[in-house]
């Protein structure tokens, strides 16, 4: 519910255009890079999926990276499509005004 509701809120610009995806989503993924670079491996995150505050500690890593980006992809892939749900579903209440506004055939004054 966090990811949908961050999604609509998206969508809606919080009443000042600025995105979600900029405050929670863009940097939880970069959290989430960040992390499994440093450690070479997705580093479970504490204390469940679904509150994303830190992460496991890991054994510190210096060698080459040999993570895929698909790995991380598959990591914040929930989160990315749970967020775009929710844009979509914030979408749909302005769509149904401006259907109901065209069909009832009026005109505004101003136009």
């Amino acid at each position: 519910m966090w990811w949908i509701g961050l999604g609509v809120a998206s969508s809606i610009g919080l009443g000042t255009g600025l995105h979600t995806f900029v405050l929670y989503l863009g940097p939880h993924m970069a959290k989430v890079t960040m992390a499994s670079n440093e450690c070479n491996y997705v580093p479970d995150l504490m204390p469940s999926r679904w509150k994303f505050e830190y992460f496991h500690s890991c054994p510190e890593y210096n060698g080459p990276v040999t993570l895929s980006s698909l790995e991380i992809f598959k990591s914040v892939i929930l989160e990315a499509s749970l967020w775009g749900l929710g844009t979509a579903i914030g979408e749909l209440p302005p769509y149904f005004i401006s259907k109901a506004a065209a069909l009832s055939g009026k005109k505004a004054d101003e136009l």
